[in-house]
């Protein structure tokens, strides 16, 4: 069996959006994405989107 069934193993980042005047606005987007691509790397899941890859489809999501 997997490993993340038996013990929890998982990436999981919780990221902040406020509505403003300009639009939506993702709190410290950057740093989330990284820490999510970082953790990911750490469990060698693959990922084949760079931090700005993962920051424009998260941009292009809320639209």
């Amino acid at each position: 069996m997997s490993h993340a069934l038996h013990y929890g193993t998982s990436v999981f980042e919780g990221i902040r959006c406020y509505d403003s005047h300009k639009g939506p606005v993702v709190f410290r987007h950057r740093e989330h994405m990284q820490r999510l691509h970082d953790s990911a790397k750490i469990y060698r899941f693959p990922v084949s989107q760079s931090v700005d890859e993962l920051m424009e489809a998260c941009r292009e999501s809320d639209s």
